[in-house]
């Protein structure tokens, strides 16, 4: 069965689908309406919050200059200053991509919203027939922030999927009572809450749904988020919601369109979750200057850190092998990760660029060198000077972004010294959602 990202992934946007009309609105006009009312785009099958660069950026982009030259180009951002081009945003159904599972903001709303009413309509009657009667009544005793012609209006396939969903769900919860929760006051009240501790934190996640990826929620009543608002460190939040789930009085359910043999998963439930083994790292699979990359790698796969394309050519680590829907993790929240294991974080890439194309050879001899001769087993440099003439016979002497991305190559590998099986695993779950500061959820697969 395809996982929920490989599931979503399947097309980007282009500057011509942009300038196409659906529904009387330019494709284009979608994201901006987003943006604008603070929703997620997907971005590799992740809801992403993203905002303009500048204004100069989204007056480009009002006026459909999507390219520079034939090079589309970072118009986006994300709260961890990540930068996207319009190519890096999927193709949901929203746009008229072709997934027919209804991606896009105002849908996944409504499907949502849909799966609370169909639920509450299976667990107010076992043996409805989820007539529009029947979701009509159902609709009135859930919380949620699609309109009620929304939630009838979805399609046949997401009928079927809320209708088995509402099957898994009362099986799960086994016959308890329950409120469903999508959008509402009561959700916002949590993550208001997540999003403080979080910050108190010191950011160890880039968004609420590395914490806790639920599309809708359901408590045995109201009441029971009182003690959740009350936490005061992320630790204790999740401690209380572990209870909660126990109890069988909270549950954040994580959804995805479900066709042939589903079931239902507990996430983060477990105290000691099975992590891949460390089993070393390379700056380079062929050379040290062979690429501008290098790896940590770990039983059946390896992460990839390298710069990754953009305006600033943004540097991330990207996980490969048995973890390769994972995806990316941004450098935001490597520095999560690093902050939580009380190391010290990977320096900002706009800064270091300036350096590097101000003050390259200052940068080459004080910066970079120290970190390419204290790996010298791995680079195989000596000598200053050996090295400084490789870099100009390799033509990477005047290649800013191999420069830039091979020194955070080599910066993270000395933060990380004699503690790479632990940061190597830390990175593993924090990009899976199954760090042990997420929250346990359910998740529909």
């Amino acid at each position: 069965m395809l996982s929920f990202k490989d599931y979503l992934l399947e097309g980007k946007l282009s500057q011509p689908e942009l300038e196409k009309v659906r529904d009387g609105v330019k494709r284009a006009d979608f994201v901006l309406d987003w943006i604008k009312k603070g929703e997620s785009v997907e971005i590799d099958g992740v809801k992403t919050k993203i905002s303009f660069i500048s204004d100069k950026h989204e007056d480009m982009y009002r006026k459909g200059s999507f390219k520079s030259g034939r090079t589309y180009q970072s118009l986006f951002k994300d709260t961890s200053g990540n930068l996207y081009k319009i190519t890096d945003i999927d193709k949901t159904s929203e746009f008229g991509g072709g997934r027919g599972s209804g991606g896009g903001a105002s849908n996944t709303k409504s499907t949502e919203s849909a799966q609370c009413v169909y639920a509450q309509a299976y667990f107010d009657d076992p043996k409805t027939k989820f007539t529009p009667e029947d979701l009509k009544a159902a609709y009135k005793k859930v919380d949620v922030n699609a309109k009620e012609t929304e939630v009838l209006d979805i399609t046949d396939e997401w009928k079927i999927s809320c209708i088995t969903g509402a099957h898994i769900l009362k099986q799960a919860v086994k016959g308890k009572s329950m409120k469903f929760h999508r959008g509402s006051t009561w959700v916002k009240a949590i993550e208001k809450k997540f999003k403080t501790l979080n910050k108190a934190a010191g950011f160890p996640f880039s968004d609420v749904n590395k914490w806790n990826p639920a599309d809708i929620w359901m408590c045995s009543s109201d009441s029971q988020s009182v003690s959740l608002l009350e936490s005061k460190t992320l630790e204790e939040l999740n401690s209380k919601m572990h209870l909660k789930f126990q109890s069988k009085d909270i549950y954040g359910v994580s959804l995805k369109l479900m066709k042939g043999a589903t079931h239902v998963t507990v996430m983060n439930y477990k105290e000691n979750p099975k992590v891949p083994e460390y089993k070393g790292k390379t700056v380079g699979k062929r050379s040290f200057y062979g690429s501008k990359d290098v790896y940590l790698k770990y039983e059946g796969g390896e992460i990839q850190f390298r710069g990754f394309g953009g305006r600033l050519d943004n540097w991330q680590g990207e996980l490969g092998g048995a973890h390769a829907k994972l995806g990316k993790v941004g450098r935001g929240s490597i520095n999560a990760v690093l902050k939580k294991l009380g190391l010290s974080t990977v320096p900002d890439e706009g800064t270091l660029l300036k350096k590097i194309q101000d003050e390259k050879d200052v940068f080459i001899e004080k910066d970079f060198w120290p970190l390419v001769n204290h790996f010298s087993s791995e680079t195989g440099e000596r000598s200053f000077k050996t090295f400084n003439t490789n870099l100009k016979k390799k033509n990477k002497i005047n290649d800013t972004f191999w420069l830039k991305s091979k020194y955070l190559g080599l910066y993270l590998f000395k933060i990380i010294e004699k503690k790479e099986p632990i940061v190597t695993q830390s990175l593993i779950t924090y990009a899976s959602s199954a760090s042990d500061l997420s929250s346990v959820h359910l998740k529909l697969m």
